[in-house]
């Protein structure tokens, strides 16, 4: 069997500059591990759990998605292993990566991310649990921002007492 090449990245997503410090400086956040295996490289859905399980924080996995090279597919887990439908801050985590990894390709070779200028660019890609849905990041340098539709349910709030 040959061996699997998966990058491990830790970074932290949400932040902020010290107050005071160099703009260097960076506190806070929270923390996010992102997994990106080559294109080459097929993870099966036990070994991604695996891989989850070796953090201490949720996680990311990053693989070109096989229905369409242009995007990303995302797949997000718990440290238990336990693989969640959509994580905010990993997702953002991960498409600051994208956005600043020149070496991420998809599967047949292109990058996996749109140069919108020389220093802004549009990642976009799909949640593995919902492949019907995609989204868009834009990054500029280490800052993502992440657009999303949201359907509103007032039956939902109403279970919360909404006085709305």
């Amino acid at each position: 069997m040959a061996a699997r090449r998966i990058l491990q990245v830790s970074a932290r997503a949400f932040v902020s500059p010290v107050a005071g410090g160099s703009s260097a400086a960076r506190s806070g956040g929270n923390p996010v591990t992102i997994f990106s295996p080559s294109p080459s490289t097929k993870l099966t859905p036990e070994f991604r759990s695996r891989l989850a399980q070796t953090c201490a924080w949720e996680s990311v996995v990053v693989e070109p998605c096989q229905e369409d090279s242009t995007v990303s597919q995302f797949s997000f887990f718990m440290p238990s292993g336990e693989e969640v439908s959509f994580c905010a801050h990993a997702a953002i985590g991960a498409c600051s990566f994208l956005a600043n990894e020149t070496a991420v390709m998809s599967a047949d070779g292109s990058p996996l991310m749109q140069h919108s200028n020389h220093n802004e660019h549009v990642v976009t890609f799909i949640a593995a649990q919902e492949r019907h849905k995609k989204y868009n990041a834009l990054v500029r340098g280490r800052e993502a921002e992440l657009f999303m539709e949201c359907e509103h349910y007032e039956s939902a709030c109403d279970k919360y007492g909404s006085t709305l």
